[in-house]
């Protein structure tokens, strides 16, 4: 039932009406929405990662990494650090903020690092795409699709990022 309700959606309503539908109070509608909005590759999905569903946070943070939706990459980064503890999500959340390289991609890693509620494992991909920064594998993390990065990048970014909250993480503060 769902598929035919997201297949219907994405194939005859407009984008607009599909993403306003990301606000109705019922989940299993925001859900489609969700799922629809990634049928048509449309970057306001990324709207679908501050919903209260932790299901509609994990297709969203799905659709925008694996299809990708280069767009929301960066709102689906910026999430690393204060959103759902789920594997799935996180493991995509971190390649996001790998594959943008930014500065606050960096310190986003670097909170991930120090989330208490983080399972170990995942805790250590955060810190491995911080060991990596010069040179990040040519193949995604999570899909291992080839997506290579379009220029080398520089080490610094990553260090200081992860410089200031070492004390902390050493100690087992979370580095704040």
């Amino acid at each position: 039932m769902r598929h035919a309700v997201v297949m219907g959606l994405s194939g005859a309503a407009h984008a607009n009406a599909i993403a306003g539908l990301t606000s109705h109070a019922d989940a299993d509608v925001r859900l489609a929405a969700c799922l629809a909005l990634r049928r048509v590759a449309d970057p306001r999905i990324a709207a679908c990662l501050d919903d209260t569903n932790d299901r509609v946070v994990l297709e969203a943070a799905r659709a925008i990494h694996d299809l990708p939706i280069v767009q929301a990459l960066p709102a689906l980064a910026a999430k690393a650090a204060d959103g759902p503890n789920a594997d799935a999500f996180l493991r995509r959340a971190i390649s996001a903020a790998e594959r943008i390289g930014s500065p606050e991609s960096a310190a986003t890693l670097v909170r991930v690092v120090g989330r208490a509620d983080v399972p170990g494992p995942t805790r250590v991909m955060a810190l491995d795409a911080l060991r990596t920064w010069q040179e990040p594998s040519p193949k995604n993390r999570v899909t291992n699709v080839w997506q290579p990065h379009d220029a080398p990048r520089d080490a610094a970014v990553a260090r200081a990022a992860l410089e200031p909250a070492l004390s902390g993480l050493l100690a087992g503060g979370g580095g704040k």
